[in-house]
């Protein structure tokens, strides 16, 4: 009975070999009956001869007329053509939010630091206005007050881009005369500033209609005689005012 060993199966092999080892000399050492082999003579001609010649494709690439038997390449299949669709989507996403230059990297807070940025030029651009009460009535000469907004807007010029703004009173007589006196007292500055920068146009700030600011009155004058405290339904507290609860 033949055991179903797995050893004994592979040992079989091994023990025949190495009976007919044994038994009969080796051929391979014996010189005069292995038969002699002709080896094909090679020139350096000859192989110069076959060799494919070089085409100067498009581009600066230089190729090669393939032979009769050569094997063309293979068509893309399915999801190469997927793969290269999202590539292509990808780097339009890329170019879209990001930028073109791969190593752009915006800087923490900038996305949330710019509707800031914009909200504070648009308040300094609307701080370089000049309005009726600025003036004199009638007159181009500016009164205290615009003396004092003046003095800002001096200050806001090499900050900004902004133009002066002037109200425009619809004279054209008074509006020139404006413009040029504003314009000689910030061109006496240190600030070079071009005559075309000082405008006459309806200014772009609205003020306060008459019962937004009668509303904050009765706020500002509530918010001083409780000296500070004010208490919302909910028993929250705004804030206190610079004298506090103390009787100064």
């Amino acid at each position: 009975m033949i055991s179903n060993r797995p050893w004994r199966r592979l040992a079989a092999p091994v023990l025949l070999a190495a009976a007919l080892d044994w038994g009969v000399p080796a051929l391979a050492q014996d010189a005069s009956l292995v038969p002699p082999v002709q080896l094909p003579v090679r020139s350096p001609v000859d192989l110069t001869a076959r060799q494919i010649p070089a085409v100067q494709g498009p581009g600066g690439f230089t190729t090669a007329d393939a032979p009769a038997g050569c094997e063309a390449a293979p068509s893309p299949t399915f999801w190469d053509r997927c793969r290269g669709r999202w590539l292509l989507c990808k780097d339009g996403w890329h170019r879209h939010f990001v930028g073109e230059d791969e190593s752009y990297a915006m800087p923490l807070g900038a996305l949330v630091n710019a509707p800031f940025q914009v909200q504070i030029a648009n308040a300094e651009a609307a701080c370089m206005c000049l309005h009726h009460f600025d003036f004199q009535d009638g007159t181009s000469q500016l009164n205290a007050h615009g003396r004092a907004q003046l003095a800002k807007i001096r200050e806001l010029l090499p900050r900004n881009f902004a133009p002066v703004t002037i109200e425009a009173t619809g004279v054209p007589q008074l509006d020139d005369n404006r413009r040029m006196q504003v314009y000689q007292q910030l061109a006496a500055g240190s600030f070079p500033l071009p005559y075309e920068r000082v405008v006459c146009s309806p200014a772009d700030n609205s003020g306060l209609a008459g019962p937004e600011a009668e509303v904050i009155d009765k706020n500002l004058m509530a918010h001083t005689q409780i000296k500070g405290n004010i208490n919302t339904t909910a028993g929250m507290t705004f804030g206190t005012s610079g004298g506090g609860s103390g009787g100064h």
